[in-house]
Order: structure tokens, then C-alpha cells, then sequence
């Protein structure tokens, strides 16, 4: 197990560095947290808490949460905050994020394009000191208890046609992907090397709706990974259930169940995988709650207007 969790550690300092994003799979409940141009979109403020444990049953399995706060500010302008906590044996990362978003209407089509500023310090605990396995005097872990700070930046857009056609591109990680690319003469990359699409289009009746997606998403040296979603809501809304396949990434299977009462929302999801330690491990659980507000930022009293 000593070896596990070393063998994490290190891993998890080398990943943070290549500072990868759209961790939690609920991005489709509440996307702002993988898109900055979603900031403000819905024109109402909305806090949300995501949780999300991963490789369940393994020591030291990565465990991820978030706190959201996005709203309007007005009738073109959005503004978000998210505050981020991953931890992986002895790794932690803590991010905070600011997102803002400018969004305009042409006929049926909404757009909203936004842009957000990330600062997150990454570091090792210091109880891999006192493990077996650990080497005196190495450089690297010394530097990684100590902490590294990163700052970063990326932009989004993301819109509606019709409330019914939804369409989002991000990209990701702007900075670092561009100190990365000066580094030296041997990086022959072009073009980008984070982001994300989506395409989702939301089919309704008076008894129900279903809403198929498409997420498609690039991470330099990670596998490219296409998201199926198929998310059903019932019941007035009040019901919601949904299923998910991940595919570039020897497969990943995901349930998923909710209500939504009145402002309050609830929604509770489990995937597994078929590959490599995946298959080995308890499976994914995630979880969001969320509560959404009659108003956005700065509103004033009167009546809020859709």
C-alpha cells in the first residue's frame, strides 16, 4: 500500500501540473464550471456544491470539491466564482477561479462569451517524509511540499437556439499552453491543446423531456475523450435521470438520478470504467446541490425580469 500511495503522490504532482480541467461529469447541470461563457447565462444567481470521489476502494483515491456562485449582473453581464479542493494521497490542489461573461441575443439565437482567471497552489503533504519508500534529499519532493502557485486563463463560448439548441467551446488553459509552447525549440506543438465542445439539444413535451449531449474534450497527454448523455426530466422537472458513456478512455459507464423541488436541485451519480485500474477500483460517485435565486448580482428590489 506504501507503494500505492508514493506511486500516487507523484503521479498526482506531475497531473497538476498539466492542469486539467472538467473534473466533475455534472458539468451539464451547472456549465460554468467548464465553460466561463456560461457565466450568468441562465439570468438568475445560482450557488452549487459538487462532490466527487474517484477510484472508490483504492487508498488515497482522489477526491474533488467545488463551490460555485454565478450570476447576471444586469441584463448583459455575468459574473462567477469557483473554489476548488482535489486531493489525491498526499497531493492536494486548491484553485480559485473568477469567471466573467458578457451575453447578447440576436432573434432566437443567446450567445454569452466569457473569460476566467485561475490561481491554484499544488503541494505534497509532508507525511511522505516518514514513508519507506521516500529518498532523502530529493529535490522534487522537497519542492513539491513546499507548494507551487500557477496562475492561468481561459475563455468560453457557449449559447442557446430557440432555449432548445445548445452549443459551448472552451478553451482551456491559455497561459500555461502558451509558456509551455516557448519553452525550448524541441516543443513542436500547435494549435490548442485544452478544450472542450459541446453540443446538446433539449427535446420537450408537456409530460417530459430528453436532452441527448455531446461533449468532446482534448487534454495534452491525456487520452481525447467523447461524452454520450442522455438526461431525462419528469414530473414537472421534479424528477430527473440520465445515463452516460465515455469513450477514449477504454470506456466509462454512467448512472445517474435527481429531483429538483421548487429552487432546490439534488442530483446524485455513479460511473465505472473497463480499463487499466478502473476496472479494479469501487467505480466514480458524484454528487451536486444546488439552489438557484430569484436574482442576479447588484439586483435591486423590483421584480426580476426572465
Amino acid at each position: 500500500m506504501k507503494k500505492i500511495f508514493i506511486l500516487i503522490s507523484f503521479l498526482w504532482a506531475t497531473v497538476a501540473n498539466t492542469q486539467e480541467e472538467a473534473v466533475f461529469n455534472q458539468y451539464m447541470l451547472t456549465p460554468s464550471l467548464v465553460n466561463p461563457g456560461a457565466t450568468g447565462f441562465d439570468e438568475a444567481m445560482k450557488v452549487s456544491l459538487h462532490f466527487k470521489n474517484q477510484w472508490t476502494g483504492f487508498p488515497g483515491a482522489p477526491r474533488s470539491l467545488a463551490v460555485n456562485l454565478n450570476g447576471p449582473i444586469g441584463e448583459k453581464l455575468g459574473l462567477g466564482v469557483i473554489l476548488n479542493s482535489d486531493n489525491a494521497a498526499a497531493g492536494t490542489r486548491l484553485k480559485g477561479q473568477l469567471n466573467y461573461g458578457f451575453r447578447f441575443k440576436i432573434n432566437e439565437f443567446k450567445m454569452g462569451i466569457g473569460l476566467s482567471t485561475q490561481i491554484q497552489r499544488v503541494s505534497l503533504s509532508d507525511k511522505i517524509l516518514s514513508d519507506s519508500k521516500y529518498q532523502s534529499g530529493d529535490p522534487l519532493a522537497e519542492r513539491a511540499i513546499n507548494g507551487e502557485n500557477f496562475f492561468d486563463a481561459s475563455a468560453g463560448l457557449y449559447g442557446s437556439y430557440n432555449d432548445r439548441f445548445m452549443f459551448g467551446f472552451s478553451a482551456l488553459n491559455l497561459i500555461q499552453q502558451r509558456l509551455g509552447a516557448v519553452a525550448g525549440p524541441q516543443n513542436k506543438d500547435k494549435g490548442l491543446n485544452y478544450y472542450t465542445f459541446m453540443l446538446g439539444y433539449k427535446y420537450k413535451t408537456e409530460l417530459y423531456s430528453l436532452t441527448p449531449s455531446l461533449m468532446l474534450r482534448n487534454v495534452k497527454d491525456s487520452p481525447f475523450t467523447v461524452d454520450m448523455n442522455l438526461i431525462g426530466n419528469f414530473l414537472n422537472d421534479r424528477l430527473m435521470v440520465g445515463a452516460s458513456y465515455r469513450a477514449g478512455t477504454g470506456g466509462v459507464v454512467g448512472f445517474m438520478g435527481g429531483t429538483k423541488i421548487n429552487n432546490f436541485q439534488l442530483a446524485y451519480s455513479f460511473d465505472f470504467g473497463f480499463a487499466g485500474l478502473q476496472k479494479f477500483g469501487g467505480g466514480t460517485h458524484e454528487m451536486t446541490v444546488a439552489y438557484t435565486f430569484g436574482k442576479g448580482f447588484f439586483a435591486k428590489d423590483e421584480k426580476y425580469k426572465n
